[in-house]
């Protein structure tokens, strides 16, 4: 594995005076190893920058990319050209410095799930654990399901669409998003 050097990232580099390293990918598994062999290549540094452009991915390869950068320099910034969604955005709450540019947007962190059912036409083929959760609101704005009873229908109906293993899934998973998403913005807050 070797870290390629463009041109353009040299630019970068001369500009902003740091080693740079470019991500746009998913972020996924393979992404820990790849990240490794370029901090090796370039070595401890006291600053760093990383440019990001990702959708999104898994959440726990965040939180291990984001460690293994902060392991390597002391000042950590990521430049989001265009976009750092989902994990990606759980990654930037790594960084001391954070420049998004003009087109740049960041996502929720919001956990999703492969849909069991993926192969049925009426369901999608990830699942948000917000719009999980946001089903009873959206029940109770719409349709005025205020009752208890009214409220243990709406879980069947949700228990009947998702497998009820996945429910947990998710509560587990968006669990699992906060605790990193503290984590991570611990390396900004001194006191926390």
């Amino acid at each position: 594995m070797k870290c390629l050097i463009l041109p353009q990232l040299l630019e970068v580099q001369v500009i902003r005076g740091n080693p740079v390293i470019f991500w746009s990918a998913s972020i996924s598994e393979d992404a820990v190893c790849m990240l490794y062999e370029c901090l090796r290549s370039i070595g401890p540094t006291r600053r760093l920058d990383l440019v990001l452009s990702t959708s999104g991915g898994v959440i726990t390869v965040a939180r291990r990319l984001a460690l293994l950068l902060r392991e390597f320099t002391q000042h950590l910034t990521i430049l989001v050209p265009y976009q750092a969604r989902s994990a990606g955005t759980l990654l930037c709450l790594s960084a001391n410095e954070l420049v998004l540019g003009p087109m740049a947007e960041l996502g929720p962190i919001d956990a999703h799930i492969r849909s069991v059912d993926a192969s049925s036409h009426d369901m999608p083929g990830m699942i948000s654990a917000e719009d999980i959760r946001a089903f009873r609101q959206m029940a109770e704005d719409w349709f005025g399901v205020e009752r208890a009873k009214d409220r243990l229908q709406v879980l069947a109906l949700v228990a009947q669409r998702v497998f009820p293993p996945s429910l947990g899934s998710f509560y587990r998973a968006e669990h699992l998003t906060s605790q990193v998403a503290h984590e991570l913005l611990c390396y900004q807050l001194a006191d926390a």
